[in-house]
């Protein structure tokens, strides 16, 4: 009996085993990168670092349309609290601030950003910020546009109005039940509300030092060539045979 072996050129058998090599390899997530900071220290709303080497988008600071018509601003303003990450700055620097307001008590207001990564998924492992206020018994509650209701963050804005003392504010992603900051899919926009209640009807709330931190897992678009490629040749081939 005779067998009879199939004759492949180099070319088809080079583009086989770089296929094989790459089902082999899976994706893996970075390490910790930076997603987006804002420090507001160049006098606007905009993201002071955003993780664009590693596929990230960040907005500036907005306020979302359930409280639209409140002013946001930045401001120069001292701080003796606790730093998410690390600065430079002196005794007095900017942060951001909404203007509550809603025509009643309580007052109103929020501090919206949105993040995303145009490269592969991505998860969300770090969340911090920082809130002042001069309002009366204002109450801050964080939550997200990937975990729907559920609150990330909730607490009262501690301190005499206008001491110029921040709060620091943070949460574990990676803790959140249903785990909604993990595997996101590129192209994905992860809003975050930080929204305001104060007991007056009327006062500002200020936001400093918002540090959001994360992964990427880059998109396998090297694997899906490679096997494009290789049933290319296979089908040219077998239509010559």
């Amino acid at each position: 009996m005779k067998i009879m072996i199939p004759s492949f050129k180099p070319t088809l058998l080079a583009v086989a085993g770089l296929a094989l090599v790459a089902l082999n390899t899976v994706p893996t997530a970075s390490a910790a990168v930076i997603i987006a900071q804002y420090d507001f220290e160049a006098g606007t709303l905009a993201p002071t670092t955003v993780g664009t080497a590693d596929g990230f988008t960040a907005s500036n600071l907005f306020e979302g349309t359930e409280f639209a018509g409140n002013a946001l601003a930045t401001n120069t303003t001292g701080d003796t609290g606790e730093t998410p990450f690390a600065s430079a700055e002196g005794s007095t620097f900017n942060s951001a601030s909404v203007t509550l307001g809603g025509g009643g008590s309580p007052a109103t207001g929020s501090f919206d950003f949105t993040v995303t990564n145009t490269d592969g998924i991505f998860s969300i492992t770090e969340f911090a910020l920082k809130l002042n206020q001069q309002a009366t018994n204002p109450t801050f509650t964080v939550t997200s546009s990937v975990s729907g209701a559920t609150t990330l963050a909730t607490g009262t804005i501690s301190g005499a109005s206008g001491d110029r003392v921040f709060n620091l504010v943070t949460f574990d992603p990676t803790t959140v039940a249903g785990n909604p900051f993990t595997d996101i899919a590129a192209n994905t926009p992860v809003t975050f509300t930080v929204s305001i209640s104060a007991t007056d009807t009327t006062g500002s709330v200020f936001i400093d030092k918002i540090d959001i931190q994360g992964s990427v897992i880059p998109e396998p678009t090297t694997i899906a060539m490679l096997m494009g490629g290789f049933g290319s040749l296979l089908l040219l081939r077998r239509r010559r045979a």
